[in-house]
C-alpha cells in the first residue's frame, strides 16, 4: 500500500488569477450566492494532446464526499468553479482508477473565501515522480480584483455593508 500525497495549503492575500477568473465568469449560472466559490484546475502532463496515462486522465474532486467536478485530462488545462457552503469541508482528489491517492484535507472557509485548487498528475514536467495538489485560500475573495470582483461580490452576495469584519471569521 502506497502512502497517500498531502497536498499544499497556502493561504495568500492577493488577486484572484485570470484563469480562475475564466471559470467564474464561465459558471455564473452554476454559482447561486454561494457562501465561497471554489476553482479546480487540473495540468495535463502531454501538452501536445496525447492521452493521459491511466489512472491519471481524469481526476475526480470531492468535498465531503460528493463529487463537485470531474476533469478529463486530454491534453489541456482543464478548470472549473463551483460554489461551497462555509465551514469546515473536507476535500479529496482521486484518480480515474478510484483509489485515493491524496490525504483529504479539512480546512475552515468563511463566508466570501475564494480556494483555488491546482493539481499535477505524476511527470508532470518529467522530474516529478509524484503527483501533486496545492490548494491556495484567498480570504478576502474576490476584494482584489477592482471592478471586476465588486461585480461579482455583489452577483454571489457577498458584499454585506452592515458587517465589514465578516471576512476576518475563521482565520
Amino acid at each position: 500500500m502506497t502512502r497517500a500525497i498531502i497536498p499544499t495549503v497556502v493561504v495568500e492575500d492577493v488577486p484572484v488569477p485570470h484563469w480562475a477568473c475564466s471559470a467564474v465568469r464561465r459558471a455564473k449560472n452554476r454559482l447561486r450566492q454561494p457562501d465561497c466559490v471554489m476553482v479546480v484546475r487540473y495540468h495535463s502532463n502531454t501538452p501536445w494532446a496525447l492521452p493521459t496515462p491511466e489512472p491519471w486522465g481524469t481526476a475526480a474532486f470531492c468535498v465531503d464526499g460528493v463529487s463537485i467536478g470531474v476533469v478529463f485530462a486530454d491534453g489541456a488545462v482543464r478548470e472549473f468553479a463551483t460554489g461551497l457552503a462555509a465551514g469546515r469541508r473536507t476535500i479529496t482528489i482521486q484518480p480515474m482508477t478510484g483509489t485515493t491517492t491524496f490525504q483529504p484535507i479539512a480546512l475552515k472557509i468563511a463566508r466570501g473565501t475564494v480556494v483555488l485548487l491546482d493539481g499535477y498528475p505524476r511527470d508532470y514536467d518529467k522530474g516529478r515522480a509524484l503527483p501533486s495538489a496545492t490548494f491556495r485560500i484567498l480570504p478576502h475573495g474576490l476584494a482584489h480584483n477592482g471592478r471586476w470582483g465588486e461585480r461579482w461580490s455583489r452577483r454571489l452576495g457577498w458584499n454585506d455593508p452592515a458587517d465589514p469584519d465578516r471576512l476576518l471569521e475563521g482565520q
